[in-house]
């Protein structure tokens, strides 16, 4: 700790102030303009400013709750079940009994014991008690050693980290808008709807079975057999979540030399044959360049071309796609989870355009997905960059300027 920062409590930067609930039965105190946070509003990673609830209580609701009208600047703090998770109140409001939040006796706090909340919660955690759920109490939260600087430095503190916030704020926010532009470029190439230049041939429809073959995943193994031996697997929810499988999502399996399983190979389309959900259902993933003992697991199934008969990345998109999910949905079998029968699946129809077009549409396709991916790699450096400023600086290690700080 820097020799200008002291040990204090707290309860020495804030009050610490408990929530309540109105009487749900009374219709007179719900529906009103009052922000009312219950702990499942507030996330793990920080929710930020805070301004408006799922739930609104009226003035009335608010005096008969047991609850007290938070000012801004209120760092609202769970303390059951998931303990530490904080925000910043942006408006008055209030809160029910699942907070200990925390008024600061000066505002150049509030920032400062947010992103301290966010860091420290395993000592939180190590002061909950109880029962039949764990929970720290307002008093016990108040006893919380915190080493601070004086409220300038904090508050400056509190401004370069909300600057980094602010920045990974704005990346997410460019990436979701390129996820809406991808699934509706998506969406038009492949249905038809747009074409690209130089091609205007019609599309065809064509049996999944003359496009190539099915093969089933792993078969015989125990639950020893995983994560053990030296081939690999391609996991269940590598196959639902991306378009493309590489070597970086494989796990171990122990496969013997005498067993006849089925390769996964270069090309190889793999489809998930159940889930909880008819929209989840026979998503699809293209497999890249993987070694040479990489086998599917018993959830999925593969699907190998013929030859040059279709553009593996195009059908991986097609049934992932919109188009894809209306062509599955009506081959899901189940009530509670949905299944995939396989001869079903290889009658299944797909309209289809030339070899050259689907190659035309892949190549456009996957250009976005390659601008995603460097999107969450930035994303990511900013989360590890911001990780290590919250320890630096939150523990005096490294000093803010005097100035004003910049944005990342």
């Amino acid at each position: 700790m820097s020799a200008d920062w002291r040990q204090r409590r707290i309860g020495d930067l804030a009050r610490v102030v408990g929530g309540g609930t109105p009487s749900t039965g009374v219709d007179t105190y719900w529906h009103g303009s009052i922000p009312w946070f219950t702990p499942t509003e507030i996330s793990q990673s920080g929710a930020g400013e805070v301004t408006c609830s799922k739930r609104m209580i009226t003035p009335d609701g608010l005096e008969n709750s047991g609850a007290k009208l938070l000012p801004p600047g209120t760092v609202l703090v769970t303390s059951r079940a998931s303990i530490g998770n904080c925000a910043i109140a942006g408006v008055p409001v209030t809160t029910n009994q699942g907070f200990a939040s925390l008024v600061p006796h000066d505002l150049r706090s509030s920032r400062f014991l947010y992103y301290w909340i966010q860091m420290n919660q395993n000592r939180l955690l190590g002061r909950a008690a109880g029962s039949t759920f764990s929970e720290i109490s307002a008093d016990e939260l108040s006893r919380v050693d915190i080493e601070a600087p004086d409220l300038e430095t904090q508050a400056r503190i509190g401004s370069v980290l909300m600057d980094a916030d602010a920045a990974i704020a704005s990346l997410r926010g460019v990436i979701l808008k390129k996820e809406r532009l991808d699934r509706a470029l998506a969406s038009d190439l492949l249905s038809g709807r747009t074409r690209l230049p130089d091609f205007d041939s019609p599309w065809n429809p064509m049996p999944m079975r003359a496009l190539g073959t099915l093969y089933g995943g792993l078969t015989g193994k125990s639950k020893e057999d995983f994560g053990a031996g030296s081939a690999w697997f391609v996991p269940f929810m590598a196959v639902i979540s991306s378009a493309r499988v590489g070597t970086d999502a494989l796990l171990s399996v122990r496969v013997g030399s005498t067993e006849r399983q089925h390769v996964v190979k270069a090309g190889d389309l793999l489809f998930n044959v159940s889930s909880e959900t008819p929209d989840e259902l026979a998503m699809c993933a293209v497999a890249g360049e993987l070694p040479a003992n990489a086998y599917l697991n018993s959830f999925c199934f593969g699907f190998r071309l013929r030859g040059e008969s279709a553009e593996p990345f195009f059908l991986a998109r097609l049934f992932r796609s919109g188009v894809g999910r209306t062509l599955m949905r009506p081959l899901a079998q189940g009530a509670t989870r949905y299944n995939l029968a396989r001869p079903q699946f290889a009658a299944l129809e797909v309209q289809l355009p030339g070899l050259g077009e689907q190659r035309e549409i892949a190549a456009v396709l996957l250009d976005a997905e390659m601008e995603m991916v460097a999107l969450q790699r930035q994303l990511t450096k900013l989360q590890v960059v911001r990780r290590g400023m919250m320890q630096e600086l939150l523990n005096g290690r490294t000093r803010v300027p005097l100035e004003e700080p910049t944005n990342l």
